[in-house]
């Protein structure tokens, strides 16, 4: 069953088939092994996995769920290679975008209040094929795109949830410069902004407002495009 808002579905009419596969890498003191494919066809980069926890795992989160509730915060920081969620995210470094993969890297760092609702949750950097990757929760839900609704309600959710994502980061100072739909995620009641590889900060107040206001005009532009265009390949 989705677990998108009631009258947003997710399109049955775009398959993706990539082929799945047994990953490893190591994130601190962890060895870990997970299993899962390629996000979708643009997104060659990006991996949705399943961590396959082995014994010894089991036994070190184990022991470390043994400490009282008031130490497991500290744990937590200390220790976040035991403390993964089952679904995560692989996102490596594409060729020649090192300048991307740092800006990610440190809007991740400036915008940890925004984690796990606004953003993913972001826990580190680790090698994996010998590219620098980004280590995230899966937030799950779709890309906007992959919705099929034709409702003008509809609309007025998405839109109204691409402002709520979009005046968060704004509050913090930043904009999301690379205003493309399959940029944000639909994720139960909310819009999680899912690509920071191109988001910048430094603008004033009005043209934060401003910025806001245009990638919304953008984004929503787009969507009708999109949704106009399926009607047309599926009547």
């Amino acid at each position: 069953m989705s677990t998108l808002l009631p009258g947003l579905h997710i399109s049955r009419k775009i398959p993706w088939n990539a082929p799945i596969e047994t990953v490893h890498f190591r994130f601190r003191t962890r060895h870990i092994t997970a299993i899962g494919q390629a996000a979708d066809n643009y997104h060659p980069n990006v991996r949705r996995l399943k961590i396959q926890p082995t014994l010894f795992d089991q036994v070190i989160k184990t022991i470390l769920y043994l400490f009282p509730k008031f130490a497991q915060a500290y744990m937590r920081r200390w220790f976040p290679e035991w403390y993964l969620p089952s679904a995560i995210v692989l996102k490596s470094q594409k060729p020649d975008w090192e300048e991307e993969f740092d800006n990610e890297l440190a809007s991740y760092r400036s915008l940890q209040s925004l984690q796990g609702t606004v953003i993913p949750r972001h826990f580190g950097v680790v090698q994996f094929a010998g590219v620098r990757s980004h280590l995230m929760a899966d937030v799950g839900g779709v890309c906007i795109p992959y919705t099929t609704e034709t409702a003008e309600e509809a609309y007025t959710l998405i839109r109204k949830l691409l402002y709520e994502s979009l005046t968060a980061l704004a509050s913090r100072g930043f904009v999301q410069d690379d205003v493309k739909l399959d940029n944000f995620h639909v994720v139960g009641s909310r819009v999680v902004v899912v690509d920071l590889e191109r988001v910048e900060r430094g603008r004033s107040p009005d043209e934060l407002s401003k910025f806001v206001d245009s990638s919304i005009q953008t984004l929503m532009q787009q969507y009708r495009n999109y949704l106009e265009n399926l009607r047309a390949r599926y009547p």
